[in-house]
């Protein structure tokens, strides 16, 4: 009894764990795409400035 109680504990452990690791992925994958949307907010922010520049005179 007591080791199928043991073994049913080991089994929702693991499920929380992959679980967790999906949500981690998940998260992980959100981080990369906010990055790379800054690193496109940047540059446009950088084009927009030089040709505001450029194009006033």
């Amino acid at each position: 009894m007591e080791q199928k109680s043991k073994d049913e504990t080991i089994e929702k452990l693991e499920s929380e764990n992959q679980m967790l690791k999906e949500e981690n992925s998940s998260i992980e994958s959100m981080k990369k795409e906010i990055e790379e949307y800054k690193k496109k907010e940047e540059e446009y922010n950088s084009k927009s400035f030089f040709y505001r520049l450029t194009h006033k005179f």
